[in-house]
């Protein structure tokens, strides 16, 4: 049986919820229902049912759990300007699509050679 992702937030609340308060034989039981049901690995299903609103102060932020928000990283923070961009699509461009590898070691040729003939 398997449930749309509407379906599956709140289906995992409740059982967290429910996991939180059991002793451990129903919590073994609870967590069989929860593994048939949604597919997860065992020890994954587990850990998601365990730490799910639980509150942690990590650097003087409280992050709490939620089997259901999906964590986003933030990516790297880009090294050039959109001006440096073009330039350097322009120069990859008049390359012919050249692979980064060989392109870096004719850069400093292509470059001098577009400022002389402008």
């Amino acid at each position: 049986m398997s449930l749309s992702m509407k379906e599956r937030k709140p289906v995992y609340r409740e059982i967290a919820k429910k996991y939180q308060k059991a002793r451990k034989k129903e919590r073994g039981e609870i967590l069989n229902h929860f593994v048939e049901l949604t597919g997860l690995n065992r020890s994954y299903a587990a850990s998601l049912l365990r730490n799910h609103g639980k509150k942690v102060t990590i650097g003087g932020k409280v992050l709490k759990g939620d089997i259901a928000a999906k964590g986003r990283r933030p990516g790297r923070k880009p090294i050039y300007g959109e001006d440096v961009k073009a330039k350097l699509f322009f120069i990859w461009k008049v390359e012919d699509f050249i692979c980064g590898k060989r392109l870096k070691a004719a850069l400093d040729e292509v470059i001098e050679n577009l400022i002389r003939h402008e």
